[in-house]
């Protein structure tokens, strides 16, 4: 578990459903994802959320390829049968 950007933790605050998605990312070991897009696809994460790229890494069915900067970037996003 990180703390926050300024070097502090707050481990009575409520999580956040960001936090929790990176958290659960990072337990799984999974890099955060680039898309190739500047633009969200949730209108409640804007692509400028710290997050934005924990939360793409885990909602979008995809292909990827790991860069050197510890990074995924995305190859191909594949069809996802939930709705």
């Amino acid at each position: 578990v990180l703390g926050y950007m300024d070097n502090t933790f707050a481990p009575a605050n409520t999580t956040k459903r960001a936090e929790l998605v990176a958290m659960i990312n990072r337990m799984l070991g999974w890099a955060q994802l680039v898309t190739g897009q500047s633009i969200s696809r949730w209108p409640d994460v804007p692509f400028t959320h710290w997050a934005v790229r924990h939360i793409e890494k885990a909602s979008i069915s995809h292909t990827a390829k790991p860069g050197a900067d510890q990074m995924d970037y995305m190859i191909e996003e594949l069809p996802d049968s939930v709705q």
